[in-house]
């Protein structure tokens, strides 16, 4: 205590050293805890279950995918003859139409479950109770849990709902339970509003096609992952050999933790932990600086150091006062820190949740909490940040020369020859950190901006996107869906502003999620499942209305349909053609899915397109478009090309939905822009960090080698007052100390050069799309990093050269 008092008393005696090293501190620590909260949610945020290292998800294997989902009879016979899980559940995304009394019709993003997913990942309803066991049996399933979210926004919160009746997908069902929107975590499943069993009907169990089931599993107790895994791989084996149809030899399961399957599919962990790296070497370039504060205040103590000794304190003694004080300012620091770090993230998932919003889609809230892990990580940065740029002043503070400080006639003592060739190895170390940081900041902006600036393979420009919703209890038949789509189209393109209008399953902004094997007509290949493609169903008009260039054959057209005994046909990417057919045209070849004999003749090529997050052309996929007429599909999205400003076409838009059919919702309504932009803002938000990593990480460079080579001048105006006295020209004065400062900044430059090469290499294993060797990138960062630090130099010499030398002779 009596430290800490004097601590406090020393930082109290000396406001400008401590807000200085306060402001540096709380902007380091700040920028890494707020980091490291984004990254720990993104990351390693506990999952909101008891026991969660026991849930794992069950993914079907084949040579080219470790993810795929299951068959209704392959989920139950795990379930039922497997011997080490406690619960095997599935669940399948499909949206639900709600119809409540006379408000508008409202899609709810829904999930249909089997009745034990609750208890699987043991969670338990806010109000009622989830499903019993032989509600997913036909004709019991007519009950559902909602989200919490939903449950306040349209109901109210209304307690009393509990075994009321509302109507979702024309159909009655009863309310039976609201569930608590930590199950709709981002991370998770995303935005859930409302949970259905799915029909589990033993009955269905031949049903080995429709792999449309997502499985996840609780351990047994003291069953490890590897026992479980060998155990359903026997089981699958057997299936393989009952169910041809289900299994083949090539394929087979594999386990993951909840945790590992969320990761994989949700966050690039190589950019979060890039992140999180440049955000350390921005704290090291801070610690440099305090570190180099610290000493020019140790050499001002020289003499109360020397006094401490000879009184008879000891090294240790002294060596415990100076950490005290380090550790005090970082512990300070942290605590400003921290406050910097809340109202950033803050802003961020406000910023986040707003864009998504805008864009019309229907996620999860996002946050970043300030959580234990966060505030531990804070205080062992605290604490390590103190060690790091306390130590080393401490060890030198405490050993003074006592013969020259005492005898030294000034209140003061120069730095001696020991500091003065420290304080130059760490503006050595500061420039090769700052240097190895802009490289850093550079090659993973490049990245960024890279994927940013990428063509699409479509037009964004004045395109008006919704998504329709048709009830499946409403529309049965294939005629009513193909008559609702046309008429709609016919009506949308009527409007005054519209060019054109298309409709598609799935929007290019994201890949597709219908991926199949398929064999080409005359090209027999000894494993079928090595050919894979994504299929989208789409209308007419939909590549025009997206400007995607047909670059061979036809579009679809609307005698394209059954009614017309017209042949089954598709359009494929150019990526697909030049894979299957080098060298020769497609046109009039015909493929279809593995196993089929229901051929499909190719009658155009369309140009390939990039889904978001794709960073290099060649990671297009094979692709192929299926007319409306012979694939009807209950949601859509429609894009219609204006040639006005979209958004103001909304509620005409609106309007002419509403006339066709009053309970058909429109759902995200808005431009293509605004929705892509949803999508490539988490890029953009990264950028502007990485630029502000860069200003704060050179700004504190370049503070640093002002702050030590101006001390420096000031500790030697004796020195060059002499100097001037005795005939040296300013010009020469001028060069003496730009010299003596640029030699240090060149040594550092040297050891970056050799960090960022490393770096480089290090980054190009967690980014691909960088290059090896980056030139451009390392001398914009040598310019910048060489002009900044020229000036620092600069600034405190001319400086210098201004010194009266009688004023300076007489000094002290």
């Amino acid at each position: 205590m009596q430290d800490l008092k004097f601590a406090f008393r020393q930082l109290l005696k000396h406001p400008g050293f401590t807000a200085v090293v306060l402001v540096t501190l709380a902007l380091c620590i700040g920028l890494n805890t707020a980091i490291f909260s984004i990254v720990s949610t993104m990351l390693y945020s506990p999952l909101p279950f008891p026991e969660p290292e026991r849930l794992m998800r069950v993914w079907r294997t084949s040579p080219n995918s470790q993810h795929w989902p299951h068959a209704l009879g392959d989920f139950l016979d795990f379930r039922e003859q497997n011997s080490v899980f406690e619960h095997v559940a599935a669940f399948k995304w499909e949206a639900q139409s709600l119809s409540e009394n006379d408000t508008l019709p409202e899609v709810l993003q829904g999930m249909r479950v089997s009745a034990n997913f609750f208890s699987t990942l043991g969670v338990t309803p806010l109000l009622g109770r989830t499903f019993l066991t032989d509600e997913d049996q036909p004709g019991k399933n007519r009950v559902v849990v909602l989200g919490e979210e939903v449950w306040l926004r349209r109901f109210g919160g209304d307690t009393n709902l509990l075994g009321r009746t509302i109507v979702l997908e024309s159909q009655p069902v009863t309310v039976v339970g609201v569930m608590s929107k930590r199950l709709t975590h981002f991370r998770l499943w995303g935005q859930v509003d409302v949970w259905k069993p799915m029909t589990c009907d033993p009955a269905q169990r031949e049903d080995r096609g429709s792999r449309s089931l997502n499985v996840v599993a609780r351990l047994k107790p003291g069953v490890s992952p590897a026992q479980a895994e060998a155990n359903l791989r026997t089981l699958a084996a057997r299936i393989a050999q009952e169910h041809p149809t289900s299994f083949n030899l090539k394929e087979s399961v594999r386990l993951e933790t909840l945790r590992e399957s969320l990761l994989s599919s949700t966050v690039d962990r190589g950019r979060c932990h890039m992140m999180l790296a440049i955000a350390c070497f921005v704290l090291l370039i801070g610690c440099v600086n305090v570190a180099n504060l610290q000493l020019a205040r140790a050499t001002q103590r020289t003499r109360e150091m020397a006094v401490r000794i000879a009184l008879g304190a000891g090294r240790g003694r002294l060596l415990r006062q100076l950490l005290t004080e380090s550790l005090l300012l970082a512990l300070l620091g942290s605590g400003c820190g921290l406050i910097l770090a809340s109202w950033g993230n803050d802003l961020l998932a406000g910023y986040i949740n707003q864009q998504t919003t805008t864009a019309g889609l229907d996620n999860a809230a996002t946050s970043f909490p300030m959580d234990v892990r966060v505030l531990g990580y804070s205080v062992a940065v605290s604490v390590l940040t103190g060690l790091l740029f306390g130590i080393v002043p401490a060890l030198h503070g405490s050993r003074p020369d006592i013969n020259r400080a005492l005898k030294d006639g000034g209140t003061t003592v120069s730095a001696g020859r020991s500091t003065r060739r420290l304080q130059g190895w760490l503006i050595v170390g500061q420039v090769a950190i700052t240097l190895v940081l802009l490289v850093g900041c550079g090659l993973f902006g490049q990245s960024l901006i890279h994927v940013l600036r990428m063509d699409p393979g479509y037009q964004m420009e004045r395109r008006l996107a919704l998504v329709l919703h048709l009830s499946k209890r409403k529309y049965t038949e294939n005629t009513q869906i193909k008559n609702l789509y046309r008429e709609v189209l016919e009506r949308l393109g009527a409007i005054p502003g519209v060019k054109r209008v298309g409709a598609a399953a799935n929007l290019p902004v994201w890949r597709p999620g219908n991926s199949r094997f398929f064999d080409i007509q005359g090209q027999p290949t000894a494993d079928p499942q090595t050919r894979l493609v994504s299929t989208t169903v789409v209308t007419p008009g939909w590549f025009e209305a997206l400007g995607r260039q047909l670059i061979e054959g036809r579009d679809f057209t609307e005698r394209d349909g059954s009614e017309y005994q017209a042949p089954q046909v598709v359009i494929i990417n150019q990526t697909l053609a030049r894979k299957y057919f080098p060298g020769r045209s497609p046109i009039g070849e015909r493929m279809g899915t593995s196993g089929s004999t229901n051929w499909k003749e190719i009658v155009g090529v369309v140009s390939d397109v990039r889904a978001c997050g794709e960073s290099r052309p060649d990671q297009a996929v094979p692709e192929w478009y299926e007319p409306l007429e012979q694939s009807p599909m209950l949601s859509g999205w429609l894009v219609l090309e204006t040639s006005v400003e979209p958004e103001s076409l909304s509620e005409a838009v609106r309007r002419t939905v509403a006339a066709i059919d009053p309970e058909l919702p429109v759902q995200r309504l808005a431009s293509l822009e605004r929705i892509l932009g949803s999508e490539v803002f988490a890029f953009r938000i990264i950028v502007w960090l990485l630029g502000g990593f860069s200003l704060l990480g050179l700004l504190l460079a370049a503070v640093g080698v002002y702050g030590v080579i101006s001390f420096n001048v000031a500790r030697r105006t004796h020195d060059i007052g002499l100097r001037m006295a005795l005939g040296a020209q300013r010009i020469q004065v001028l060069g003496l100390l730009m010299r003596q400062g640029l030699i240090q900044v060149g040594l550092g430059l040297g050891l970056g050069l050799l960090g960022a090469v490393a770096l480089t290499q290090t980054m190009r294993s967690v980014l691909e799309d960088i290059e090896t060797w980056d030139p451009p990138t390392l001398l914009a960062a040598l310019a910048v990093l060489i002009a900044t630090a020229t000036l620092a130099c600069y600034l405190p010499a001319r400086r210098a050269t201004r010194v009266d030398p009688i004023m300076a002779l007489r000094y002290e």
